[in-house]
């Protein structure tokens, strides 16, 4: 999943990429420049990988769940709120994909942040 924010004036001010593989591996990019992610360890200053990333499957679907805190405290990483809606509009977009040997798919989505 990336997210982006605030709106774009051709570029990003901020950037922050989330994945996930088949294989429960989670990894974490930032500052997207139009181009490339970069990935957080590797930025100056350093930021933190702190995603859980889970996979399951069945005869029909793979299942992913991500996990990490609202803030992170990492200054690469999106702050999310309780009660607040994201992505879907120009300050802020929010991007679901999946990639596989048959392509990329990619949508826009918007979601809302609930109490567990």
């Amino acid at each position: 999943m990336n997210y982006w924010w605030p709106e774009s004036t051709g570029t990003w001010e901020h950037s922050d990429g989330v994945y996930a593989r088949i294989n429960d591996e989670g990894f974490y990019y930032g500052q997207w420049d139009e181009m490339n992610w970069h990935e957080e360890k590797d930025l100056f200053p350093p930021g933190t990988v702190d995603i859980e990333a889970r996979s399951t499957e069945d005869d029909e679907f793979y299942w992913f769940e991500l996990k990490r805190a609202l803030n992170s405290g990492d200054s690469y990483d999106w702050i999310f709120e309780l009660g607040k809606k994201y992505g879907a509009d120009p300050t802020g977009m929010v991007m679901i994909g999946m990639e596989s040997e048959k392509g990329t798919f990619l949508r826009y989505i918007q979601f809302d942040i609930g109490a567990p």
